[in-house]
């Protein structure tokens, strides 16, 4: 384990173990949801790897699993869309981007595009 990381871990994750372990019961719940239904894959799969390099930064390697489902989280993330083709983000993304460009359009915010210029 990394010195500074059982430094953290004994200054600032232990103190607060009895409210820290909702959250990552919580999260780890979430996460694993997210990714099997598909709801934002990539976000999912990047909390997940974050998640997952606390464990191992604290010297849980789990019989070898945790470096593979971290290796596993990052293909996730760098397959990019491809990851939104089966599952719930198939028709989820596409929703967002069209509502946020409404709503772009609806406060009349000025559009990113360069415009030519006349001289």
């Amino acid at each position: 384990m990394a010195s500074w990381y059982a430094w953290l871990i004994e200054k600032a994750f232990l103190p607060a173990d009895l409210f820290l372990s909702y959250p990552i019961a919580v999260g780890e719940l979430a996460i694993g949801i997210a990714l099997f239904v598909g709801v934002f894959t990539a976000l999912s799969a990047f909390f997940g790897a974050l998640m997952n390099l606390h464990f191992m930064l604290a010297g849980a390697l789990g019989a070898g699993e945790n470096p593979i489902m971290f290796g596993l989280s990052l293909g996730i993330i760098f397959v990019g869309s491809a990851a939104y083709v089966y599952g719930v983000d198939r028709f989820l993304i596409p929703a967002v981007r069209r509502r946020l460009r409404a709503h772009r359009a609806h406060r009349h915010l000025p559009d990113r595009r360069p415009t030519p210029m006349a001289y």
